[in-house]
């Protein structure tokens, strides 16, 4: 794990100043994992999606990281995982006209039927109607 980043030694040092020592240390591990997450979250890896990965990474316990990535992303880490690949999938889907299968199999999805389950619960829709609802329909008198 890399050190801190300046907002975390800057969390620590206040919290040393102010007597607030626990909540600085807290705070500095929240920024952290935030950090960790959002440059280290490959969200095509399927490997690398488990809690204990990431608490690893962040030097804390996995139930301890859940409930500190909850407070700081407003998610459970799954929870986050999934929009954030569901939205991956949105884009490419907007942006080419590759088969649904690839594109699960792209944006980290186990399978095709993983992925439409997925989408169905967070846009409401089957990925392929929401795809032909957006598609460009030709000009007609």
């Amino acid at each position: 794990m890399t050190p801190p980043g300046l907002l975390g030694a800057a969390l620590l040092f206040w919290g040393w100043q102010t007597g607030f020592l626990a909540v600085g240390v807290v705070m500095a591990v929240l920024v952290e994992a935030r950090r960790l997450v959002r440059s280290r979250w490959d969200l095509s890896r399927a490997d690398f999606n488990r809690v204990s990965d990431l608490s690893a990474l962040a030097r804390t316990s996995p139930s301890y990281f859940s409930s500190a990535f909850k407070r700081t992303f407003g998610a459970s880490p799954h929870a986050y995982l999934m929009s954030r690949r569901i939205s991956m999938a949105v884009e490419v889907m907007l942006g080419s006209d590759a088969p649904l299968s690839e594109i699960a199999m792209n944006c980290g999805f186990a399978d095709q039927a993983h992925f439409s389950r997925q989408f169905r619960r967070t846009m409401g829709y089957t990925p392929s109607h929401w795809r032909r609802e957006r598609a460009p329909r030709p000009f007609t008198r």
